[in-house]
C-alpha cells in the first residue's frame, strides 16, 4: 500500500515539474501564435510606418490629433504657407456678397459662381474671363445702374494699365497690390490715372486726359463738383459719375 502511494506522489510531482517547465519555457520564448492579429479581408492594419508618416488610411492622409490647443502647441494657419491662396471681395448685385477664398489664377466667372449673381445683375459690364489676384474686388452692378457706354473688357491696375469695366481690352495683368476687379469704384479723381478715369461712364480718353491736365495745372480737386470745371464735363456727364468718384 505504501509503495502504491509513493508511485502516485511521484507521478504528481513529475506532472507539476513538467507544467512548471512548460510555463518557464513559454515565458522566455513566446509562441508566434500569441502575437498573431487577425485582420478582416480588405482592411488595412491599424498601424503603419511611423518614419514615413504612413498610418491608418494610407500615406498622406490627414491625422486627427485632437484639440490643437490642448497639446500646448501653436495653431497654424493652413493658408499661411500656401502662396496660391487669394482672397477676393465680391459686392453688388449678388445673393451672397463677401470675401471668398480662391486659388491664384482663377477667373472672375468662377468667383461669381460662388456669390450667385442676381437676375438683374449686369454681367456684361464685367470681363468674366479676367484673372483674379489677391485683394481684388468685384463689384457687380445692376442693369441700368451705369448708363454710360461700356463693354466690360477691362483689365488694369493703379499703375496705369487700365480700369476694369472700361471700353478697352486688357490682359488682366496685375502688379503686387490690390487694384479692384470689375468696377474699381469709387475712383479718387485726385490720384487716378487717365486710364483709370476712362472706366467712368461717359469719360473717354480725351476727357480723362483733360481731368489729369486740370489737376496738374490747378492742384487737387477740393470738391467732387469741381470736376465740372474741366472742359467737356457738364451736368449730364457729372450726374452719371457723381456716385462713382471720390476725393478722399
Amino acid at each position: 500500500m505504501n509503495r502504491r502511494a509513493d508511485i502516485i506522489i511521484y507521478a504528481l510531482s513529475l506532472l507539476l515539474l513538467i507544467g512548471a517547465a512548460s510555463l518557464w519555457w513559454r515565458g522566455i520564448f513566446p509562441s508566434a501564435s500569441d502575437e498573431l492579429v487577425l485582420i478582416p479581408e480588405g482592411q488595412s492594419p491599424a498601424w503603419g510606418d511611423l518614419e514615413s508618416g504612413q498610418g491608418q488610411g494610407g500615406r498622406n492622409e490627414p491625422i486627427d490629433e485632437g484639440d490643437p490647443q490642448s497639446s500646448g502647441g501653436a495653431v497654424e494657419d493652413p493658408t499661411q504657407d500656401d502662396d496660391n491662396v487669394i482672397f477676393v471681395h465680391i459686392a453688388g448685385a449678388v445673393e451672397a456678397p463677401g470675401v471668398y477664398q480662391l486659388k491664384q489664377g482663377q477667373r472672375i466667372y468662377e468667383a461669381l459662381e460662388l456669390a450667385a449673381p442676381l437676375e438683374d445683375a449686369d454681367l456684361d459690364y464685367l470681363n468674366l474671363a479676367g484673372v483674379l489676384y489677391d485683394q481684388d474686388k468685384i463689384y457687380v452692378p445692376k442693369k441700368g445702374e451705369f448708363s454710360g457706354s461700356h463693354t466690360g473688357t477691362g483689365g488694369g491696375s493703379p499703375s496705369g494699365s487700365g480700369g476694369y469695366g472700361s471700353e478697352r481690352s486688357g490682359s488682366g495683368s496685375h502688379p503686387s497690390g490690390s487694384s479692384p476687379v470689375g468696377v474699381p469704384f469709387p475712383i479718387n479723381i485726385n490720384t487716378a490715372t487717365a486710364r483709370e478715369l476712362e472706366a467712368l461712364p461717359g469719360i473717354g480718353p480725351a476727357k480723362a486726359a483733360a481731368i489729369v491736365e486740370f489737376r496738374l495745372q490747378r492742384g487737387p480737386f477740393a470738391r467732387k463738383e469741381d470736376l465740372k470745371k474741366v472742359s467737356g464735363i457738364g451736368d449730364v456727364t457729372y450726374s452719371k459719375i457723381e456716385a462713382l468718384i471720390t476725393i478722399r
